[in-house]
């Protein structure tokens, strides 16, 4: 063997490494591009079936809410509104449940205030006035 057949033979050595080097990075890119689209496709069936319990959900709150209010009622109630003669059980229903009640029992009634949307210490952005469990009015500061 002359020193002509060792550079060929360390040339074709080199050569053969270098492919092998790419063969096994595309086959581990092929590998990780199969993985990223498998936990894309998980995570796009994940919110669709978040979508499908979201909206079942929703439906059988507005079942609910017509079977008890009416279907006039449960509309105003499902859009969050907020009027004056609305019971405290729609005020719950409609905004949910208060994150502070202040209450003051008089001599002739019981008035709340539910509040909403803390802002600071004692500080909130929504406020509705109950009297006798019925709104009577809102201070709304957002």
């Amino acid at each position: 063997m002359g020193f002509l057949d060792v550079v060929i033979g360390f040339v074709v050595f080199t050569i053969s490494l270098i492919v092998y080097d790419r063969m096994k990075r595309r086959a581990a890119l092929r590998a990780a591009e199969a993985t990223r689209r498998a936990a894309q496709e998980a995570a796009a069936a994940e919110a669709a079936r978040r979508a499908t319990e979201h909206a079942a959900f929703e439906q059988q709150r507005w079942n609910q809410l017509c079977g008890r209010f009416g279907p006039d009622l449960a509309a105003r109630i499902y859009r969050g509104e907020l009027w004056v003669g609305m019971t405290a059980g729609m005020l719950m229903h409609s905004k949910g449940p208060p994150e502070d009640i202040d209450e003051k029992v008089l001599k002739t009634k019981t008035k709340h205030v539910y509040k909403y949307v803390q802002t600071g210490i004692n500080r909130y952005a929504l406020r509705v006035t109950l009297d006798d469990g019925v709104v009577t009015g809102w201070d709304d500061k957002t």
